[in-house]
């Protein structure tokens, strides 16, 4: 895409193919099973970022600079590089998603767990290594096409209703979850959608700066309007007694988009399935490809370069990382959020500090970030293996940490 290029539809439109991938899909049906309509958490907080971005998006679109690229400018190029290749702490949590919305479907064509996420490793690994551009666009042309198969769901059981109130719902059934989580929830999903260089890049090229922000509120509406239909299709289809009550969790809207082919034949059902997991292949090559580039801008200049050897190895070795998180066995949802704390609580101190106009010394950044980074990745770690913590746990202790460490080297400067 040439720069200033593109107007508020197209803007819109990508934005919103950005967004809605089969964790938005998936992960909503998912939470929805034991939420209720809370389950679109995910969807109203990528709206709710997607608004905040709006409002950024005239002083983006005249920057032209992704997040990295900000710090780096302010604190030299080593915090460059950091924050560019922390990026892969998120990737490889949505990566992680899209492997188990595959290898839920691969469930339901009756593969077993083993041999599913080895086949969907697989499937990823080799679809990362071809140019499927135009197959993005049609995979997430079908998913939202499965989004109206959902809207239909919901017609064909008398639930319009229960989608019109959807949002009066929602108010209510997010009262059940703990207030923190809820908060972890939005501020992990919101900050990526602001500060990530895969939102922000579509900025960059609109054609006018009405054209960025008018964009954001687009696809911000668009994600808020269809964001309840995976939970409201879910609890329609729910209230058949005994309905699904034996099925994954991950794989209960895939489920009800099949029975929705049901009068078509097996045939359709099977079609059905296959898109889907085509989507989520296309999805996860697409962030594979992402990550790699991310590592080859970073090696700009350095003797070390990705052969097609290499490239295979770092390709495959990302996606073990990605299969061994989703085996973890959380929800969708949650395994995204879970890397975006990791992430946010890197960078986050150090965003905020550029933001208000301290003075931070180039390795006071670095410092500050890395701290943070291994405070809550050992949080996290210590989560996964040894004892459940609080999804918050792991930000606060990192953003805390971090806060002191810059504190510390504020302190000390001023001593000198």
């Amino acid at each position: 895409m040439k720069q200033g290029s593109i107007g508020c539809l197209r803007v819109a439109a990508l934005l919103i193919s950005a967004s809605y991938g089969i964790g938005f899909l998936f992960g909503s049906g998912e939470l929805a099973l034991r939420i209720g309509m809370a389950g679109s958490l995910y969807a109203v907080a990528t709206a709710l970022g997607m608004t905040v971005l709006a409002f950024i998006a005239p002083r983006l679109w005249r920057d032209g600079r992704a997040i990295w690229d900000v710090l780096g400018e302010a604190f030299g190029p080593a915090v460059h590089r950091s924050v560019a290749l922390l990026s892969f702490v998120w990737m490889t949590g949505v990566l992680a998603a899209q492997i188990q919305g595959g290898v839920a479907v691969l469930g339901l064509l009756g593969a077993p767990g083993p041999i599913a996420y080895s086949a969907m490793l697989a499937l990823v690994v080799l679809a990362s290594g071809i140019e499927l551009k135009w197959a993005s666009t049609a995979f997430a042309c079908l998913l939202v096409g499965s989004n109206l198969v959902l809207f239909d769901v919901i017609f064909r059981a008398g639930s319009v209703g229960l989608y019109l109130h959807a949002p009066l719902i929602f108010a209510h059934d997010i009262r059940q979850l703990p207030p923190a989580d809820t908060l972890t929830t939005v501020l992990a999903v919101g900050f990526l959608v602001v500060t990530g260089a895969d939102y922000q890049q579509f900025i960059f090229v609109a054609r006018r700066s009405v054209d960025a922000w008018f964009g954001c509120l687009l696809a911000a509406s668009f994600l808020l309007l269809t964001g309840f239909a995976p939970a409201a299709a879910v609890i329609a289809t729910g209230v058949v007694p005994g309905s699904f009550r034996t099925v994954d969790a991950k794989a209960i809207v895939p489920l009800i988009l099949t029975h929705a082919a049901t009068p078509l034949g097996a045939i359709a059902q099977a079609s059905v399935l296959l898109v889907l997991l085509g989507a989520a292949l296309g999805s996860g090559s697409a962030i594979t490809r992402a990550m790699t580039a991310a590592l080859m801008s970073q090696l700009n200049g350095s003797a070390f370069r990705l052969s097609t050897g290499r490239r295979l190895i770092f390709t495959t070795s990302t996606g073990l990382l990605a299969a061994l998180i989703a085996m973890r066995g959380q929800a969708i949802v949650d395994t995204m959020v879970a890397l975006n704390i990791v992430y946010i609580a890197s960078v986050g101190v150090m965003l905020i500090r550029h933001a208000l106009g301290f003075h931070t010394t180039r390795s006071q950044a670095q410092t500050t970030m890395a701290v943070g980074f291994l405070v809550a990745l050992l949080m996290y770690v210590v989560s996964s293996t040894l004892t459940p913590l609080p999804a918050y746990a792991p930000l606060i202790a990192g953003l805390g940490v971090s806060c002191l460490v810059a504190a510390f080297a504020d302190l000390a400067r001023r001593c000198v």
